[in-house]
């Protein structure tokens, strides 16, 4: 595994998409003690004060078919839980699409890119980059006031034992490696049990938003493909492939909790 470590830097993404579009990228990880510039979905900012968290981004190739490129953010997310477990024996959950949870709280989120373009790959082969961070040595007083009832750490729950980030990361990248050649060799099916298995999103009263709309609903399935299953509230059913969900209390019609 070529690892690339800096201590500081703008984005593991960024830096990964400009390795890749320089020719010196190979399946390489990029990993830094501190982001100045960490993003997660929609250009959020993503915090990372220096030494607490894992923060890596890696660049894979996969063969897949074009369509079935967003079903790549439900393939890292198994194989981050995975790699959680197996380093710390802490079960992950999965909020669709991209996010982990321990105790109802986050503890991983998951951007996956493609800084190559749809229009330059050819024969199904994508060059993707698979951005993590995870949460490892945060106490309670490192979060922002708007995070410390929504963030949790690795330290946390497991009551400050410490966590050794080196073994965290091989285990990670090993993890998504053995899902990436099942999703390129097998398909989505074994990759879409398993995520069922840690998911926490079906049958959550939920409000889904994008950069147009909001809409509350009930999650109610995983489709085959990995979009997910929403009945909303005008009794309309529709698969979703993209979006933002909140989780929202049962019996409020207007407040998402996280």
């Amino acid at each position: 595994m070529k690892i690339i470590r800096h201590q500081v830097i703008d984005s593991t993404n960024r830096e990964a998409a400009r390795l890749i579009a320089t020719g010196q990228s190979g399946d390489s990880v990029i990993v830094s003690e501190r982001q100045t510039a960490g993003q997660g979905r929609y250009d959020r900012r993503w915090e990372s004060r220096s030494n607490l968290g894992l923060l890596f981004s890696a660049i894979r190739t996969v063969k897949i078919n074009l369509e079935n490129l967003p079903q790549a953010t439900l393939v890292a997310a198994v194989a981050v839980a995975d790699g959680i477990e197996a380093t710390t024996g802490l079960a992950p959950k999965v909020k669709w699409p991209n996010d982990l949870l321990i105790n109802g709280r986050k503890i991983c989120g998951i951007l996956v890119e493609n800084p190559v373009g749809y229009s330059n790959n050819r024969d199904d082969v994508h060059t993707l980059v698979f951005g993590v961070g995870i949460n490892v040595s945060q106490q309670t007083t490192d979060f922002s006031s708007e995070l410390t009832d929504r963030a949790t750490s690795l330290a946390i729950a497991l009551e400050g034992k410490e966590i050794d980030k080196v073994l965290l990361l091989e285990a990670v990248v090993q993890k998504l490696d053995e899902w990436l050649a099942v999703w390129s060799t097998q398909g989505f099916t074994s990759i879409r049990d398993a995520w069922l298995s840690r998911n926490c999103t079906i049958g959550q009263r939920i409000l889904l938003s994008d950069a147009a709309t909001a809409e509350y609903g009930e999650a109610i399935g995983l489709t085959p493909d990995g979009g997910l299953s929403i009945r909303f509230d005008s009794g309309i059913v529709q698969n979703v492939d993209a979006g933002e969900i909140s989780f929202a209390r049962q019996d409020d019609l207007s407040a998402p909790l996280r």
